[in-house]
């Protein structure tokens, strides 16, 4: 791995779904913000689609059709709330990252972590 690494000076890694599955503490998240506010459930594949462009955005495409702003925005409120002290409930690295990265590191490649957390 080494020699074909030595091109690169650095590897940037995104954290939510290449270094974590944080999928099931997000989904649990969405469901009991959801359920607070009376608005029906997402399926898992749902709220997985939703994801990646933020949690305003999640929760945007996770209420009903029409929700009032306000709504939305306790609903996004209940949500950060709940997953501010659940968010490792049941989120792990994915098998085999983190000896990948440290390979990585061994082969003289800087590495780096981008979130939007």
């Amino acid at each position: 791995m080494a020699d074909s690494m030595s091109r690169y000076k650095l590897a940037v890694f995104d954290l939510d779904g290449t270094i974590l599955n944080t999928l099931d503490d997000l989904y649990d998240s969405v469901s009991e913000a959801l359920r607070k506010a009376g608005f029906p459930l997402q399926t898992e594949d749902e709220v997985r689609m939703a994801l990646g462009r933020g949690f305003q955005h999640l929760i945007h495409e996770c209420v009903p059709d029409g929700t009032d702003p306000d709504r939305e925005a306790e609903t996004l409120s209940n949500f950060e709330a709940v997953y501010a002290a659940h968010c490792a409930d049941k989120t792990r690295p994915y098998d085999g990252i983190l000896d990948a990265a440290a390979e990585i590191r061994k082969s003289g490649v800087h590495t780096a972590v981008l979130s939007n957390k």
